[in-house]
């Protein structure tokens, strides 16, 4: 049997390869990408009009509240004055909060605000519904098929599986601002750090 085109493969989604050798890298990394638009980056956000640096900022501090600046900025792959910058608009907006540290003056500690928690629960929840509503539409045996093999793929690749479930993890919204901001300036940015 000879192998299938590349067409082939995407645009027939009954015929399915025999081996992995004639599954394309390129098909599969397009439907996972396609996958990750659906699951993560359809539901509307109200972070969407919020740069991208200024999203990963917000949810990084949300994960780790009172974390001294120069942490963060390590923590994001930036440098202090960059993040000053960043800190300053998100102070402005009303979405941080910057407090001196008691016991050293010199270092400052950043807080989200009631007014970000509220915007990143919202994106949250926005989030959860569009793929609630996806999920409907697929069979469960499916999705835990789908769920299984994507952590089988992961750990031939050398990434083992979060030990919590995807949907507690905090870094999904983390990972879907350098998505989107891959998908709005397609450019490179740098992932959100491994805890």
């Amino acid at each position: 049997m000879a192998p299938s085109s590349p067409s082939t493969l995407r645009n027939s989604p009954v015929r399915l390869p025999v081996s992995s050798h004639e599954l394309l890298p390129m098909d599969l990394a397009s439907a996972l990408l396609r996958a990750t638009k659906v699951v993560l980056l359809s539901a509307p956000s109200v972070l969407d009009d919020m740069p991208a640096a200024q999203v990963r900022c917000l949810l990084e501090v949300s994960r780790g509240e009172g974390r001294p600046m120069r942490r963060l900025a390590q923590d994001l792959g930036i440098k202090l004055p960059a993040l000053s910058q960043i800190v300053d608009r998100l102070v402005r907006r009303g979405l941080l909060e910057r407090r001196t540290d008691f016991e050293d003056r010199r270092v400052i500690r950043l807080y989200v605000t009631t007014a970000a928690r509220g915007l990143i629960e919202e994106t949250e929840r926005a989030r959860e519904g569009r793929l609630v509503e996806v999920l409907e539409a697929v069979e469960p045996a499916c999705v835990a098929r789908l769920l299984d093999d994507l952590n089988r793929l992961a750990q031939a690749g050398g990434v083992e599986p979060d030990p919590v479930a995807p949907w507690e993890s905090p870094d999904p919204l983390a990972e879907w601002a350098g998505m989107r901001a891959r998908r709005l300036h397609g450019r490179r940015v740098p992932d959100a750090p491994n805890r």
